[in-house]
């Protein structure tokens, strides 16, 4: 079974990290991204890729569970049928422009989320995927470093994308961590 191994970054959401993102770049694409069902160690979601790296929308069906340590990633192509189904029996559903930026022998992710009309950032996380038994990335990319407001603990859990639909929950994080207050009672 494949393992996911992310390590994750909340970039400050400002106007000029867009800029300086965009800018780097070398691909660009628009995710309409929906949870199907979720329990405390797992989720199902599915997944629409457009953008300008695409003549059509790519369709995807994720499942995600953390077993003994690791979390186990199992995704399937979907046509355009089945993922308007699955679409219907959406709990929640998020909008984000990726940004993809490559790093050596890493690609970076970052991801700008848009409240439901797509006008506005409520949020910026970068992530990247690492071998499995590699902890840190080997070094962080300049264009991070200079926006990098805090890197996630491997065990924490409260910037999955999952729990960033939440506009109301990511705002109040972002908050947090602006203030100095994260993981304070």
């Amino acid at each position: 079974m494949p393992t996911e191994n992310e390590r994750k970054f909340v970039l400050f959401n400002e106007p000029i990290v867009l800029s300086n993102v965009a800018q780097q770049a070398t691909r660009i694409l628009s995710i309409e991204q929906a949870y199907i069902q979720s329990g405390k160690r797992w989720t199902f979601r599915i997944r629409k890729t457009f953008g300008i790296h695409y003549d059509e929308p790519i369709y995807y069906a994720t499942y995600k569970h953390k077993i003994g340590g690791r979390v186990v990633e199992i995704e399937i192509a979907l046509d355009e049928r089945d993922y308007d189904d699955l679409f219907s029996q959406a709990r929640t559903v998020l909008n984000k422009t990726r940004y993809v930026i490559p790093a050596g022998s890493l690609k970076w992710e970052i991801d700008f989320f848009y409240d439901v009309r797509r006008s506005n950032v409520y949020f910026v996380l970068a992530e990247v995927e690492l071998p499995e038994n590699v902890s840190r990335p080997p070094y962080i990319p300049g264009i991070i470093q200079d926006h990098l407001l805090f890197e996630v603990p491997e065990d924490d859990n409260n910037f999955s994308s999952a729990k960033l639909t939440d506009m109301e929950y990511a705002i109040e994080k972002y908050d947090q961590l602006i203030g100095g207050n994260y993981g304070k009672a």
